[in-house]
């Protein structure tokens, strides 16, 4: 049988997006004490994964230009030693200003959260989970396994 998210639908209790990218998920059967607690990360494909690279070097070469702008501008105004110190603060503090503001890691990753890839996440969570159920074909339901 193939597993859909249509078919797991009914024993899904909660779908909470958090983080941009994760999902909370609590899959509980009618005969289901406690819900079972699982988490789907929403992933960027290959394609995605290379336009976010190339868009997050453009950023890295035009902020690091600014910073060298700004650093070299106040610098100049000062002067000597006096300068270089401005200069190398500046860039100092310019560069912890872009560095909150940037995470790489997590913007490569990034994707755009679509009905589709947030079912298939949520799909491939519940397989990891799968041993947990079984199918009733004659009540077309979910079942927790009980041992």
């Amino acid at each position: 049988m193939e597993i859909t998210y249509a078919s797991i639908k009914p024993i899904i209790r909660k779908e909470e997006l958090v983080n941009g990218n994760q999902i909370n998920i609590e899959f509980c059967a009618k005969n289901q004490e406690t819900a079972l607690q699982a988490v789907a990360i929403l992933m960027a494909d290959q394609g995605e994964m290379n336009k976010n690279i190339a868009k997050n070097v453009g950023k890295s070469v035009a902020k690091n230009t600014f910073l060298s702008v700004i650093s070299g501008f106040f610098g100049s105004l000062i002067g000597g030693v006096g300068g270089s110190a401005v200069s190398s603060a500046t860039s100092m503090a310019g560069s912890q200003v872009m560095n909150k503001n940037n995470n790489a890691a997590a913007d490569i990753v990034k994707t755009n959260v679509t009905p589709e890839r947030k079912e298939k996440a949520i799909v491939e969570a519940f397989l990891k989970l799968q041993s947990m159920y079984s199918f009733n074909e004659t009540t077309s339901e979910w079942e927790f396994k009980t041992t």
